[in-house]
């Protein structure tokens, strides 16, 4: 099913805005993108030489969000390229618990948009020369937290009908 929905899906593949790569598209071919989603392969040259962020806050209480688009941004400073290859392909196992999961939704909502602030205010010149979105760390944070809202009331209206 995921497959079927993912050949119909024609949004653009990359958002500057919002910072996200679409994985529910299938291009024809690798695609460079300026960043991946959480689960990406990479050369062990780009591990040994670009080390994961340990001074999130949320990372303290267990709550990685935005440590791989950190990690992807740093090794694109770095010269490091990122593309999006449709014939690789990844799941995410469901889970009842742990990790993202085990806080509350409002908590949850706010180590994402905190986190979030925090790489936008770490990388603003990589978002503004690499990705090209000029807008300044503040409206991309209030836009991001409305198109998570707009999401989730998405998600949740959608289980009712």
């Amino acid at each position: 099913m995921a497959f079927e929905r993912a050949k119909n899906f024609k949004g653009p593949l990359w958002n500057s805005f919002y910072m996200e790569c679409d994985s529910e598209q299938t291009p024809l071919c690798d695609t460079p993108v300026p960043l991946l989603l959480s689960h990406f392969l990479a050369k062990k040259e780009v591990f040994q030489k670009v080390l994961f962020e340990e001074n999130y806050e949320g990372f303290v209480r267990g709550f990685p969000w935005r440590e791989e688009t950190d990690f992807l941004m740093k090794a694109g400073e770095m010269g490091f390229r990122t593309f999006f290859c449709p014939h690789a392909v990844g799941f995410q196992a469901p889970t009842d618990g742990g990790g993202i999961h085990d806080p509350s939704f409002w908590q949850q909502e706010y180590w994402i948009l905190k986190n979030h602030h925090f790489l936008l205010q770490r990388h603003r010149s990589f978002i503004r020369e690499k990705l090209g979105n000029p807008w300044p760390p503040f409206v991309l944070l209030v836009a991001y937290a409305l198109h998570r809202f707009k999401g989730q009331l998405r998600s949740r209206l959608s289980k009712l009908f």
